[in-house]
């Protein structure tokens, strides 16, 4: 991805954040009426998105001047990141069109069960820069696995049950057609039928790594470079 999904959020004050190629994200004292979603985290503090204005002093402002650090949570691989920012997970994931939206799946759950969902908060496509951000409200507590071994067998077999239960319960919502949660196709190379002379699948991959790498003077690969290394699996 370019650029990389870890530089998908900076932070470019004290309180303020560039959320991919157009939307800020910042503290303020009052909503304004420009905002796209605003919301309070435990200390009070306002926080709200809004699309960046193209007079903006902010949209020259080179991005490597801010902190790429700052709120970054989980980093997965090249196609997905996690920040906490203002109480609540962003999640930036890799997109492309006709994918399958999070945020989707989650309402489809909700319409289909009553199954507990995280609560979103805001979703948006950046198709500048080809990924999905969805903002999810955060829960007080330990992670499954940060209690696991601290429970029970008795637990261990309730949770079990209990997500057997889940399970069970999104199996029953089916459709005449094979499709996704929210009626497209599904994009499965084991599902279709293959090319005459399909590209290998880690070829996408390899490209997606070696632009993501920089070189130690900080610059990325050049174009050229790349084509070259990824033309052997194009014969």
């Amino acid at each position: 991805m370019n650029p990389p999904i870890e530089d998908s959020i900076v932070q470019i004050g004290q309180d303020r954040w560039l959320l991919g190629y157009a939307v800020v994200c910042e503290v303020v004292s009052e909503e304004p009426k420009d905002a796209l979603k605003s919301w309070r985290d435990d200390d009070g503090k306002l926080y709200c998105l809004r699309t960046l204005p193209e007079t903006d002093g902010t949209s020259t402002t080179p991005r490597q001047c801010g902190n790429l650090q700052n709120g970054l949570f989980h980093h997965a691989g090249t196609s997905a990141a996690v920040w906490n920012i203002g109480g609540m997970f962003i999640k930036v994931e890799a997109w492309r069109p006709e994918m399958q939206l999070e945020s989707d799946t989650i309402r489809f759950v909700n319409r289909v069960s009553s199954l507990p969902t995280p609560n979103v908060i805001y979703s948006w496509v950046d198709t500048q820069w080809s990924r999905s951000f969805l903002i999810l409200k955060t829960i007080k507590g330990r992670t499954l696995n940060q209690a696991w071994n601290t429970l029970s067998s008795d637990c261990h077999t309730q949770l079990a049950n209990t997500v057997g239960r889940f399970c069970k319960a999104l199996a029953i919502s089916t459709s005449e057609r094979l499709e996704t949660a929210d009626g497209k196709g599904i994009v499965e190379p084991f599902l279709t039928t293959r090319p005459a002379n399909p590209e290998p699948l880690w070829k996408p991959q390899l490209e997606e790594v070696l632009r993501s790498r920089k070189l130690s003077s900080g610059k990325r690969l050049p174009e050229g470079l790349i084509t070259t290394m990824l033309r052997p699996s194009m014969r």
